[in-house]
């Protein structure tokens, strides 16, 4: 189907090359859209975008993040997506969706990157961001007013930061389930999803068994607010641990 001219693109962050499309056509699932698949030479990075094909475009740019450590382009479009609004929502708010595998493919680092943070964090995600935008002139008539980036656990680590050091591509980030933190300023280190706190998690609920549903009384409105009333040390002690991740 493609009609679009690449030709006038020049990518901000040069660790990118330049975009290609490999694939463009109109989908009717999960609502009929228009899907732009492609990359950037050179690299690992890959994007999946989602312009509406009704009318319903209003000037708005919707990203959200994969969890864990990314990798895939093609996850809030399907039935993982649909459970938080999906594409019918994005649609439904006057936007199109941009997914990116956040510069690698599954869990294996890009071999150009290596263990470069800033790719994997909010570098291949802005660029893919910057190129949707120019699509969306040819494709929607006209680029966003207003981009948001969102994400769950992984995602809410790296929505802050896609925020923070992004260069303005996003207006806002919504971080859910999951700690947000994005360090002081030019602290890279929490830009991938920290094993160990699920595996914190995990013990936690492991040693608290039923005690678990106090602690969970303890913090909700009315409640006492100490979630340690009733553990013994151990209990305690890995609790705080799970506090303080």
């Amino acid at each position: 189907m493609s009609n679009l001219d690449l030709s006038g693109y020049v990518v901000t962050d040069d660790f990118f090359g330049a975009p290609y499309i490999d694939h463009d056509g109109l989908l009717d699932e999960p609502t009929p859209h228009r899907y732009v698949h492609g990359g950037f030479e050179g690299t690992d990075t890959r994007f999946a975008l989602r312009f509406p094909v009704d009318g319903s475009y209003q000037g708005r740019l919707y990203q959200p993040l994969e969890g864990a450590n990314a990798g895939h382009e093609e996850v809030f479009a399907g039935a993982l997506g649909s459970n938080i609004g999906g594409l019918a929502m994005t649609f439904r708010l006057g936007g199109y969706m941009v997914e990116s595998n956040m510069g690698h493919i599954g869990d294996v680092m890009d071999p150009k990157a290596g263990p470069d943070p800033t790719i994997y964090g909010w570098r291949a995600a802005a660029e893919s961001a910057r190129f949707s935008k120019f699509l969306a002139e040819q494709i929607l008539g006209s680029a966003p007013k207003y981009s948001y980036v969102f994400g769950g656990s992984g995602g809410a680590r790296r929505s802050p930061l896609c925020l923070a050091y992004g260069g303005g591509v996003w207006d806002a980030a919504m971080p859910f389930m999951g700690d947000a933190l994005d360090g002081d300023h030019g602290d890279f280190s929490r830009t991938r999803t920290v094993a160990a706190h699920f595996c914190s998690m995990f013990n936690v609920q492991r040693l608290l068994k039923d005690k678990i549903f106090d602690l969970v009384d303890a913090m909700l409105p009315g409640g006492s607010g100490d979630p340690f009333a009733g553990l013994d040390s151990h209990q305690r002690e890995e609790l705080a641990t799970l506090y303080r991740l």
